[in-house]
C-alpha cells in the first residue's frame, strides 16, 4: 500500500471533503470538489468515466433537495479516483489519478524534547516538512484547533493567545509540556519576547479564545478549499477542539438501494444516452393529455432501431424505459422523490415484487421461498423472507458540520468555492448481498393491542424527545415519522439478529449493516428489515449471508438470536429503563444488543430487549411466545 493511501470509499465516509486524515507520516485534509480529478487534467474524460456512479432515483431525489442551502440539478455522482500504481515496471493506467489533499493543521511541532519548536507550513506544502530549528523530520501536528458550528476550522491562534506582538518574520514559538496536571501542563511560548501562556480555560463553552480573535468571533476559514478558497463572513463563536476528537467532523450522507426499473439494463442504457433519445422523443411527441405527454409510438420505434442494435435490448423494453424517464423528467416531483419514508417504501415494494428478468439481475436480484417452507413458528412472526443475492447501495456525501451534527441539506458550508457550480456530488457504491424480512402485520397488531399499555410510558418519553429534536432541527431520526413499538421492536431485533449472523455468515460485525423499513402511516405502512453486507467489493460477495436465509438455516439463526433474552449484565440490564444517549435505550448494552455504530442507522439508540422478550414479570415481548416454545 502506498504511504498516503486509503480505500476509495473512505474518502466519502468517514474521511470526506473537509475531514482530517491521519496517514503514516502526515495529517492532511481532503480537498473540495473543485480539486477532484474528475474535473482536471488531460485524462479528464477517462478518469471521469472510471469514477462515475449512476443511480437515477437517488440523483432525482438530490435534485429536489436543498444541499448546502442550494437547490441544484444533480446529473451524476462521482467516487474518488483510483490511485496510480507505484511500480515502475507496470504500464501506465490512464484511468487512475491521485486524490487531492491540503496540509492541515498547518502548525507542526518538533517532537524532540530539547527543541519543541513550532513550524508554520502552508496548505500547499508537499513532502515531509522539517523542523525550522533543528531540521529534524517527523514533525507532529499541534493537536489543538478552533472551529465553529457552521463548519469553519482554523489553527489555534498561538500568537494572539499569548499576546505576542513580535513581527511575523520573527516567528519563534515552542509547544511545551510539563508534569502539571491537565491543560496547566500545556503551554505556548514565544522565544523572541519570552511571553508564555498555558491552555487553561480554552475548552469552556464561553472560552477565552474568542476574545483574542479578530472581531471576537469565527475566522471563517475553509482550508479544504485551498489558499484561494477565501473566508466566509461568520459571526459564530469558535470553540477549541482536539484534532482527533469525534466532534471535528460530522459527515452527512444519503444512501439508496438501486432497485427496478432503475437497475434494469434498458433504464440504464436510456439514462446514459438520454441526450440522443430525448431529441428523438421531442421529434415524435404528438401532444399532451391530462398533463401526460403522448408520442407517436410507431415513429418512435423506428427511431429507436439503431439503439436496439447497439444495446441488444428489446424495442418494447427500450420504449417503455424511455417514456418512463420522460415523464419523470418533465413531471412534478412526488413524496417518494424527496421524503425518506416514501423513498424507502419503493425499495420495500421492490423486494416483494418478484425476481427481475435475467438481463436485469446484475445490480438487483432476489429469490425467495414460500413462507410455508419454513418452520410454522417462523410463519407466526414473518410474512416474507427474501434472499437478495445482488444489491448495490450508493452513499452520497451531501455536506458536513462540526461541533454539532445537522440534518441533511442544512449544512452551512459548501464543499466547493464560491462562484463554482457543480452538477455532481461525491459518492461511493457497495455491491453485496442481503436478507430482507417482512414482519407479519397481524401479529404486530395483536401484540400492540395486548401490550401497548406496558410500553406506553417508554414510548411517550421517546416521542417527547423526538418532537423536541424535530423542532430544534436535529438530524436524528430523519428516517422515522414517529417512535413506535414497532420501530423499537424491529430495530432491536435487527441488532440481535446481526450479532447472531456473524457467527455463521463469515462476516465480521462491522461488515454488516441494517436498513429499516418501518411506518405506521397507511400510505406508507411497512414493517421490514434488510440486513446486508457493507463491505463488498466491485464484484459483490460470495453468498455467505444469503445462505443463512434459506429454510433450516434461518430457523437456527432465529433460535440463536433468542439467546439474547438473557444478558450477562442481567438483572441490571433488563431492569434499566433509560440509558445511553438522553435515555433513549432501555435494556440494551454491549453484552446483548449494541453493534458497531457504522452498522446501525440510529447510532446505537432506540434499543430495548423488553420489546422482544418482556421482563421478569411480564412476557410482553413480540418474541416471547417463541422463547416459550424453545424452552
Amino acid at each position: 500500500m502506498a504511504k498516503n493511501s486509503k480505500r476509495r470509499g473512505q474518502l466519502v465516509v468517514p474521511f470526506g471533503i473537509g475531514a482530517m486524515v491521519d496517514f503514516k507520516d502526515d495529517t492532511l485534509m481532503t480537498a473540495g470538489m473543485d480539486f477532484w480529478p474528475v474535473e482536471t487534467g488531460n485524462k479528464k474524460q477517462i478518469v471521469a468515466e472510471d469514477c462515475r456512479i449512476s443511480d437515477e432515483r437517488l440523483e432525482r431525489r438530490l435534485s429536489n433537495m436543498q444541499i448546502g442551502g442550494i437547490k441544484q440539478k444533480i446529473e451524476c455522482l462521482y467516487q474518488p479516483s483510483q490511485a496510480p500504481n507505484n511500480f515502475g515496471n507496470l504500464a501506465p493506467q490512464p484511468h487512475t489519478a491521485n486524490m487531492p489533499f491540503f496540509r492541515f493543521p498547518r502548525l507542526l511541532f518538533c517532537p524532540q524534547q530539547k527543541c519543541r519548536a513550532i513550524t508554520k507550513t502552508s496548505l500547499n506544502d508537499r513532502g515531509n516538512p522539517r523542523c525550522r530549528k533543528c531540521r529534524s523530520p517527523g514533525l507532529k501536528p499541534v493537536r489543538f484547533l478552533i472551529a465553529c458550528e457552521k463548519g469553519h476550522i482554523d489553527d489555534f491562534p498561538v500568537k494572539s493567545w499569548i499576546n505576542c506582538n513580535c513581527p511575523e518574520e520573527a516567528w519563534d514559538f515552542r509547544f511545551l509540556a510539563s508534569p502539571e496536571p491537565g491543560l496547566s501542563g500545556i503551554a505556548f511560548k514565544c522565544n523572541s519576547c519570552g511571553k508564555k501562556r498555558n491552555l487553561n480555560g480554552t475548552f469552556k463553552k464561553n472560552d477565552l479564545v474568542n476574545s483574542v480573535l479578530p472581531g471576537n468571533c469565527c475566522t471563517g476559514s475553509k482550508p479544504w478549499l485551498g489558499p484561494q478558497g477565501g473566508v466566509d463572513m461568520c459571526t459564530e463563536p469558535m470553540r477549541t477542539i482536539q484534532r482527533g476528537a469525534s466532534n471535528t467532523y460530522f459527515p452527512n450522507t444519503l444512501s439508496s438501494i438501486l432497485i427496478p426499473p432503475y437497475s434494469g439494463a434498458a433504464r440504464q442504457y436510456v439514462k446514459n444516452t438520454w441526450r440522443e433519445i430525448k431529441d428523438l422523443m421531442e421529434e415524435t411527441k404528438s401532444g399532451e393529455i391530462n398533463g401526460q405527454s403522448v408520442f407517436d409510438d410507431d415513429e418512435l420505434r423506428r427511431s429507436l432501431k439503431r439503439d436496439v442494435r447497439r444495446s441488444g435490448i428489446e424495442i418494447e423494453r427500450l420504449l417503455k424505459s424511455a417514456k418512463d424517464r420522460w415523464q419523470e423528467v418533465h413531471g412534478e416531483p412526488g413524496a417518494s422523490d424527496i421524503e425518506e419514508i416514501p423513498y424507502r417504501k419503493r425499495e420495500y415494494e421492490a423486494y416483494l415484487s418478484g425476481r427481475p428478468e435475467i438481463a436485469d439481475r446484475r445490480d438487483f436480484d432476489t429469490t425467495s421461498f414460500d413462507i410455508s417452507d419454513y418452520d410454522p413458528v417462523v410463519q407466526s412472526f414473518f410474512s416474507d423472507i427474501i434472499l437478495v443475492r445482488n444489491l448495490r447501495e450508493t452513499r452520497v456525501l451531501t455536506g458536513f458540520s462540526r461541533l454539532q451534527p445537522v440534518a441533511v441539506g442544512q449544512e452551512n458550508v459548501t464543499m466547493f468555492k464560491k462562484g463554482s457550480s457543480f452538477n455532481w456530488l461525491p459518492a461511493t457504491e457497495v455491491r453485496g448481498e442481503g436478507i430482507f424480512l417482512r414482519f407479519d402485520y397481524d401479529a404486530i397488531s395483536e401484540w400492540q393491542k395486548q401490550w401497548g399499555w406496558f410500553f406506553e410510558p417508554h414510548i411517550k418519553h421517546h416521542n417527547n424527545w423526538f418532537h423536541k429534536m424535530r423542532e430544534d432541527g436535529s438530524p436524528n431520526f430523519a428516517r422515522a415519522e414517529e417512535i413506535s413499538e414497532t420501530l423499537l421492536m424491529v430495530h432491536t431485533f435487527s441488532h440481535i439478529f446481526m450479532r447472531q449472523l456473524i457467527f455463521k455468515s463469515g462476516y465480521d460485525s462491522s461488515s454488516l449493516r441494517e436498513r429499516l423499513y418501518v411506518s405506521e402511516v397507511n400510505e406508507t405502512k411497512m414493517a421490514g428489515l434488510l440486513i446486508y453486507t457493507a463491505a463488498g467489493d466491485s464484484e459483490g460477495t460470495l453468498g455467505g449471508l444469503v445462505e443463512q436465509g434459506r429454510p433450516d438455516n434461518f430457523e437456527k439463526i432465529l433460535s440463536g438470536s433468542m439467546e439474547s433474552e438473557i444478558c450477562s449484565n442481567d438483572p441490571v440490564c433488563i431492569e434499566t429503563s433509560k440509558q445511553g444517549l438522553v435515555g433513549l435505550n432501555g435494556a440494551a448494552c454491549h453484552s446483548c444488543a449494541l453493534v458497531p455504530e457504522t452498522s446501525c442507522e440510529h447510532n446505537n439508540t432506540l434499543l430495548d430487549r423488553k420489546y422482544l422478550f418482556g421482563d421478569a414479570e411480564n412476557k410482553a415481548g413480540f418474541f416471547s411466545p417463541l422463547v416459550d416454545h424453545l424452552r
